[in-house]
This record gives structure tokens, C-alpha cells and sequence, in this order.
């Protein structure tokens, strides 16, 4: 629990200070055309992008594993590097899911709050969510078993010691 809320924290705070900073170099850019503010606006939001590749894999590696958090957040943008391809599946599922919501919202109402009737919120809600939550985790945790799970099984499987057909288990 503990880490869960620092986790919150530190991701909210990143988040947020990527926002300022997106729309600080966005402005920039716009005022005044230049390169010179085009990149950081780039490294902003190629920041960002990576930040919400690594959401993908933070919570699971936490409940998976008894780390801390410095080598939870490496190993997320390790993983956020190594499965980008995955990454960017889960990122378009998780768009085409958020654009069916505001097409299915604005199709009812012409305003997404409006549209969003008692029948839309419990689709919201029970939907949406578990259908995002479920894509993101089904595509992200074979990529944490093949490089983490297994191979500290693989490793600590040669140090356990084999029971013979002959050997009893004792209740012990």
C-alpha cells in the first residue's frame, strides 16, 4: 500500500510537470517558429510517451515482485524500451476504446456530458475500465513472465533440490 501511494505520487507529479512542460514549449513554438523550441517540446513529449509505456508494467512488477521503488521504475523503462512495440498496441487499444466512448457519448446527447446517461455510465464504468485494465495487463504480463518471472524461476529451480521417487514428503 505504501508504495502504491508513493507510486501515485511520483507518476502524478512526472505527469504533471510534463504537462506544464508540453504546453510551456508548445506556446514557445507557436510564438515563434523556431527549432530551438521544437525539441524540447519533442523531448517533453517523447517523455510523456514513455512515462505512459512504463505505467503498463509499473503496478504489475509492485504486486509481482518485493522491490524497491528505484528498481521498479528501471525496470518499467527497461521494459517500456523492450516491449515498444507491445506499447504501442496497448496505447492504440486503449485510444480506439476512449474514441468509441466519446463517439458512443456524443451519438446520444451531442455533448459528451449529457450523453453520458445513466446506461452510458454503467458502460463507463464496468466496460470502459475493465476492458482497458484488461488489455493493458494481458499485453503487458507475458512480456514481465518472459523477462523476469522466468528466468528467476530458471535460476532458482537449479538450487531447489529434487525429490526421487523413492523420497516422502513429510508434513513437516
Amino acid at each position: 500500500l505504501k508504495q502504491s501511494i508513493a507510486v501515485f505520487w511520483i507518476n502524478t507529479f512526472l505527469f504533471a510537470a510534463l504537462g506544464v512542460a508540453i504546453y510551456f514549449w508548445y506556446s514557445m513554438y507557436q510564438g515563434s517558429g523556431s527549432i530551438m523550441h521544437s525539441i524540447p517540446l519533442m523531448v517533453c513529449v517523447l517523455g510523456a510517451v514513455i512515462l505512459l509505456f512504463m505505467q503498463y508494467y509499473i503496478y504489475i512488477i509492485m504486486v509481482t515482485f518485493d522491490i524497491s521503488l528505484k528498481k521498479l521504475y528501471k525496470d518499467a523503462l527497461i521494459l517500456a524500451f523492450y516491449a515498444l512495440p507491445k506499447n504501442i498496441l496497448t496505447t492504440l487499444i486503449v485510444f480506439l476504446a476512449s474514441l468509441l466512448v466519446v463517439v458512443f457519448s456524443f451519438s446520444f446527447g451531442g455533448d459528451l456530458v449529457i450523453g453520458l446517461s445513466a446506461f452510458g455510465i454503467i458502460l463507463l464504468i464496468f466496460i470502459y475500465f475493465s476492458f482497458v485494465g484488461f488489455a493493458a495487463v494481458s499485453i503487458s504480463y507475458p512480456v514481465i513472465k518472459k523477462t523476469m518471472i522466468d528466468p528467476y524461476k530458471d535460476l532458482h529451480a537449479q538450487n531447489t533440490p529434487k525429490l526421487s521417487e523413492n523420497d516422502e514428503i513429510s508434513d513437516e
